[in-house]
């Protein structure tokens, strides 16, 4: 992988979210599969996990209102994403009150 390499594709989540300490907040953690193309590395699906996550609703964000990390699940990747050996970041993200999300990663990812 190279920096600035892109993730293209769609994500499917298997997380647990905990009412947070103020109004229209939450934190979550859990599992992600990724399925799509990683530019450099491949096609297929990878699993990674998703921590210390936190958002804070809005109806209309005007910036990100989201956090989480992410670290690769080694060995869970399929075709051509097979080969991901590892990795890890954060997302950054705006979150509305439908949960409705739209952000970035960052990070690295090794394959």
């Amino acid at each position: 992988m190279q920096a600035g390499d892109t993730w293209h594709g769609t994500s499917v989540y298997d997380i647990c979210m905990v009412p947070g300490s103020t109004p229209n907040s939450f934190t979550f953690s859990g599992i992600e599969t990724f399925t799509g193309t990683v530019d450099g590395c491949g096609t297929g699906t990878m699993t990674y996990t998703v921590s210390h996550g936190f958002a804070q609703l809005s109806p209309d964000p005007t910036a990100p209102n989201g956090f989480r990390r992410w670290s690769i699940a080694p060995g869970a990747g399929t075709g051509g994403l097979s080969g991901v050996t590892g990795g890890e970041g954060v997302g950054i993200f705006t979150v509305q009150l439908t949960l409705a999300n739209e952000g970035f990663f960052a990070g690295l990812l090794t394959c």
